[in-house]
C-alpha cells in the first residue's frame, strides 16, 4: 500500500485528551437505510447499491449521570458499477454540542480504523459495538473540534477474481483487488477559523479472508 499526504501541517504533536470518569446515560434515536442486495461480491467488489444513517445522541445530567451533550451524525454511501471497476463514495458529517466528557470528542486521530464487511450496515460506522475512528489514510496525527466532516473515495479494480483453493485453518482466499484511494476531511470548533482541509490520496491492493 501506499498513501500519500497533501495539504495540511499533518498535527502530529497534538495529543488526545486524558478520558473522564463519571456516570453517563445516553437516549439515541437512530435510523438508517441500506438499498444493496445481498451478494458475496460486496465483501469485496460491491458495485451497486447505496445507504444512509441519520443518528441523534442526548445525555442529560438533569436526567442521569454526570455528562450533559448533543450528537448528531448523518452519514452516506453509494457503489456504482464502472466496467469491471467499482466506484465508492462516502460522506460523514458530525456536530457535539454541550460538555460532553473528554473521550466522546469529534476529531481526526491517527487510531486505526477498523472495518468488517457485510457487518451490520456496512460501511455506515466502524465495527459493530465499537465507535468509529476517523483517520485519514496517510495522515499521521490528531485534530479535535466539535464539528467533522469526513469523505471518501474508491475506485477498485478486480486484479485476481479468484484466486487458487487454499485452506489455512479454515480460511480461504477470496478475490484480490487493487484501488485508488482519496479521502478528505477537517474537525474543527464551531465559532473558530478552519484548519487547512486534510487531502490524502494513493493506492492500495487488498485481498479478502473467507
Amino acid at each position: 500500500r501506499k498513501i500519500e499526504f497533501h495539504g495540511a501541517e499533518s498535527d502530529a504533536s497534538a495529543t488526545l485528551p486524558k478520558p473522564e470518569e463519571g456516570k453517563e446515560g445516553i437516549v439515541s434515536l437512530f435510523y438508517a437505510h441500506v438499498n444493496r442486495r445481498p451478494h458475496r461480491r460486496n465483501l469485496d467488489l460491491p458495485r451497486h447499491g447505496w445507504g444512509a444513517l441519520g443518528q441523534l445522541d442526548v445525555s442529560s445530567a438533569k436526567l442521569y449521570g454526570d455528562f450533559s451533550y448533543q450528537r448528531l451524525t448523518l452519514d452516506s454511501f453509494a457503489n456504482l458499477r464502472l466496467g469491471p471497476a467499482a466506484f465508492f463514495l462516502r460522506g460523514r458529517v458530525m456536530g457535539l454540542k454541550g460538555e460532553p466528557p473528554a473521550q466522546e470528542f469529534v476529531g481526526l486521530t491517527n487510531d486505526l480504523s477498523i472495518y468488517l464487511p457485510g457487518a451490520g450496515i456496512q460501511p455506515l460506522g466502524g465495527v459493530v459495538g465499537f465507535v468509529e475512528n476517523h483517520n485519514p489514510r496517510g495522515w499521521h496525527g490528531v485534530r479535535l473540534g466539535n464539528r467533522l466532516i469526513f469523505t471518501t473515495a474508491e475506485l477498485r479494480f478486480p486484479l485476481i477474481p479468484k484466486f487458487p483453493l487454499m485452506n489455512i485453518l479454515g480460511f480461504t482466499f477470496g478475490a484480490i483487488t487493487t484501488a485508488l484511494v482519496a479521502d478528505v476531511a477537517n474537525a474543527w470548533y464551531a465559532g473558530e477559523e478552519k484548519k487547512a482541509w486534510v487531502v490524502t490520496g494513493g493506492y492500495e491492493a487488498k485481498i479478502s479472508l473467507n
